[in-house]
């Protein structure tokens, strides 16, 4: 169920990527620091570059699974890197969970158990944006048949967008 406008991406196959790793390692090894002339220094270092960018993303959002409580400060300044770039993370790690549901639609569809609003008004929360909504709430549209299919769609579209079957909470 993909739109016309979105981009289907490669199935994930971590077999080969993998095995494209072990290439990639070798040609490390095997070179002993010294880039020969038919490699490109610039693809190189974009290479560097992804896999820093990879491997600071993973180690963001373990971090943050492993200590709920720990800022985004708190985690930039262990990585050495800004504290935006870990909500970044963070926040692109929650949206592409299985399991996550935009706000907008909680908002327009379930009441709020928790501070009492009707379906189609924000929480009510002091300083907050307005699409901020309680656990509780996401949790009671999670639970009821339009959330059931709704994480059920979600599922089939990632399967089907990158190749990867997505379990629903």
């Amino acid at each position: 169920m993909t739109s016309k406008n979105s981009t289907t991406l490669k199935p994930l196959n971590l077999t080969k990527l993998r095995a494209d790793l072990a290439l990639i390692m070798s040609e490390i090894d095997r070179s002993h620091g010294i880039l020969p002339d038919y490699y490109s220094p610039v693809m190189w270092q974009r290479l560097q570059e992804t896999a820093e960018k990879v491997a600071n993303a993973i180690q963001a959002v373990r971090m943050k699974s492993a200590h709920p409580d720990t800022t985004c400060e708190e985690i930039g300044n262990k990585l050495g890197i800004h504290a935006q770039s870990v909500a970044g993370y963070l926040a692109w790690n929650t949206m592409l969970a299985p399991d996550w549901v935009k706000p907008s639609i909680v908002i327009a569809t379930t009441a709020c158990p928790k501070c009492k609003v009707t379906a189609g008004v924000s929480c009510d929360y002091c300083s907050a944006p307005k699409h901020k909504i309680h656990k509780e709430r996401r949790e009671a549209f999670k639970a009821s048949s339009l959330g059931a299919a709704y994480l059920a769609n979600r599922a089939e579209t990632m399967e089907e967008k990158y190749g990867i079957t997505a379990v629903a909470n």
